[in-house]
């Protein structure tokens, strides 16, 4: 609400790529970050994921964290950081013989490791109909594609702090180096 708009001082939004090594570096920097201003409701993150083309398991995984968010929204972060934790499992030399199904049935098994019902998340990854049917995430995918695109953001990571893109940042940094360029903001 307008409310809210206006009591956020700082905004980081952080477009993602589940398969990109820095974005999973920059995921882990800002966890206790995230922590530290749960209650803080002056520091707000987003993270917008961002599938790269280049890597067509990017977008199985991308599916599957919003198949997660449909299906329990409260463990939509730490679905992320578990895939993260397993990222290289999907790295292009891991998958190129496996078929979606397979990868879909591996991020399923990771949200189980949540308490999340795989099949849940599998029912929200399987097709819809036939053809180019996609599944229930499909549309979600297509507005944060455009989102993305409309706004200049081609690739990962990009951050953005109160809507300005922040080139400074450092996938490399450290939770105390986050949370002292948060404070100077």
């Amino acid at each position: 609400d307008v409310v809210h708009v206006l009591c956020v001082k700082t905004e980081y939004m952080g477009y993602i790529d589940m398969c990109c090594p820095f974005c999973k570096k920059i995921y882990a920097a800002l966890g206790p970050v995230m922590e530290q201003y749960k209650a803080d409701e002056s520091v707000q993150f987003r993270f917008l994921l961002v599938p790269q083309p280049w890597h067509a398991q990017s977008s199985y995984m991308a599916q599957a964290v919003i198949a997660v968010m449909q299906t329990d929204p409260t463990k939509t972060l730490a679905f992320m950081a578990k895939v993260f934790e397993q990222q290289d499992k999907f790295f292009d030399d891991q998958v190129i013989n496996l078929r979606a199904v397979d990868i879909h049935q591996s991020l399923a098994d990771i949200a189980a490791s949540l308490g999340i019902d795989p099949n849940d998340v599998l029912a929200k990854l399987s097709l819809t109909g036939t053809g180019n049917c996609g599944n229930s995430t499909t549309q979600m995918i297509k507005w944060l594609v455009k989102f993305h695109r409309t706004r200049g953001i081609h690739v990962t990571p990009t951050v953005l702090l109160n809507g300005l893109q922040a080139n400074e940042v450092e996938s490399s940094w450290t939770p105390d180096q986050w949370i002292e360029y948060i404070r100077s903001r």
